[in-house]
């Protein structure tokens, strides 16, 4: 051991050291610390939890022939489309009105509520003298639509499809002979 040192002055041997009094507040802020969150994990909980099933309707608008009995279909496109029969409107005639019933009927499980349908003509009534758009009403109900059907048990209402060609065609040679296609949506809305 050297003993030639000197002996350490300047430090203070009474009363608490500085590092003490940073520990002591250290401390201290750990035990407010461990007293707040004491406080909170002490409380009681309890919870109440809910569940449900849930699902989406069904919604199925079928097309019916108008035949007796009636054959229904889904005819959700010109694929599956209801075919009426050739004599419907064959034949047409100026100022004639021919006339085809179909049916609508509702097998949704929520009721639907249907409008008045798109009416299309191709081939030679679709447009120029002998178009038949115009001429062609469509008579929901024995009225007009839109016309709602109540769900599941499988309501249906009838369609009266009339086609009354000018009497322009009158004396002209213009529309004989002509052939085309009318093609009805009738599209079913929940809301």
């Amino acid at each position: 051991m050297d003993s030639t040192r000197p002996p350490r002055h300047g430090r203070r041997t009474t009363g608490p050291s500085r590092g003490w009094k940073v520990a002591r507040l250290v401390l201290a802020g750990c035990v407010l610390v461990g007293v707040g969150s004491g406080v909170t994990s002490a409380a009681w909980t309890d919870a109440a939890v809910f569940k449900a099933s849930a699902t989406t309707p069904t919604v199925e608008l079928q097309g019916g022939n108008g035949q007796s009995p009636t054959s229904w279909s889904n005819a959700d496109d010109t694929t599956t489309a209801v075919t009426l029969p050739a004599t419907a409107f064959a034949n047409l005639a100026p100022g004639v009105t021919a006339q085809a019933h179909v049916g609508l009927k509702n097998t949704s499980t929520v009721p639907l509520t249907v409008g008045a349908p798109t009416v299309a003509w191709s081939g030679d009534f679709a447009s120029g003298s002998c178009a038949l758009g115009t001429v062609t009403t469509v008579t929901v109900n024995g009225g007009t639509a839109p016309v709602t059907l109540a769900a599941t048990n499988g309501t249906t209402t009838d369609v009266l499809i009339s086609v009354t060609p000018p009497t322009s065609w009158n004396g002209s040679s213009t529309c004989q002979n002509k052939t085309g296609n009318l093609t009805l949506t009738f599209t079913g809305s929940t809301s």
